[in-house]
């Protein structure tokens, strides 16, 4: 500690685009912060994706919603390496793993629609997923992903429930305004 700061050990070290060898193991970070503070020195170094979308995993299943949330995005950040990643994340056992799996690929393809496209039925897949905050957020990424994701369509339109407002149908219907056009969302918003 210097005075009443604690400083954050292991933080990635060097030049934007150099490998990072210098991180910390998550487990020897105490508190979320400093965990926090890692996964956005790992963002702020994203030049160097191959070398570091895999220092990101146990970032990926911290138990804080912030640091997962946090790894999710610099992992969408970090092009093809993160995608790849996210892609075997997909189908992970555990909920938060494919949750941050599925808002990476909503961050990747805001940048690039098309680097994701090939991953939309994976996306479509988890609009079934037991844990309930990973379905509207593959809906989300769908919507992200627009008009490559049209062949998920008829799934997108099975979970809209004009009776209820709750977070898959919102998302829902958002993915398919975004895939089809807003004529879809003056439809069910009526």
């Amino acid at each position: 500690l210097m005075g009443d700061v604690p400083l954050v050990v292991g933080v990635p070290v060097g030049q934007p685009g150099t490998p990072v060898y210098a991180a910390a193991a998550p487990l020897e970070l105490d508190g979320h912060h400093q965990r926090l503070a890692a996964v956005r020195q790992l963002r702020a170094f994203s030049n160097a994706a191959s070398d570091q979308a895999h220092q990101l995993n146990p970032y990926l299943l911290d138990d804080h919603p912030g640091v997962r949330a946090e790894a999710a995005t610099a992992l969408g950040e970090m092009g093809s390496a993160g995608i790849a990643l996210a892609a075997e994340l997909l189908v992970h056992k555990d909920w938060r793993a494919r949750w941050c799996a599925v808002r990476a690929m909503e961050v990747a393809a805001q940048m690039s629609p098309s680097a994701v496209a090939p991953h939309v039925q994976s996306l479509a897949v988890l609009l079934d997923d037991p844990q309930e905050s990973v379905r509207p957020a593959a809906a989300h990424a769908l919507g992200k992903i627009g008009a490559p994701a049209r062949s998920c369509t008829r799934k997108l339109m099975s979970k809209v429930a004009p009776i209820r407002n709750d977070q898959l149908s919102l998302a829902a219907i958002d993915a398919l305004a975004a895939i089809s056009g807003d004529s879809v969302k003056r439809l069910f918003r009526r």
